[in-house]
């Protein structure tokens, strides 16, 4: 899968919250945003 940011130059700690951030989008919002999108369903 392709990236939309380039990140080359980001520091240790700014890649570590990228990392949380992409770990958390893959476990919480990518297994349900199909779902979510196509029920016209738009939680708080």
């Amino acid at each position: 899968m392709t990236r939309l940011a380039q990140t080359a130059d980001l520091t240790d700690i700014q890649q570590e919250i990228l990392s949380t951030v992409r770990t958390f989008v893959d476990r919480v919002i990518i297994p349900y945003a199909q779902e979510l999108e196509h029920g016209v369903i738009y939680p708080q």
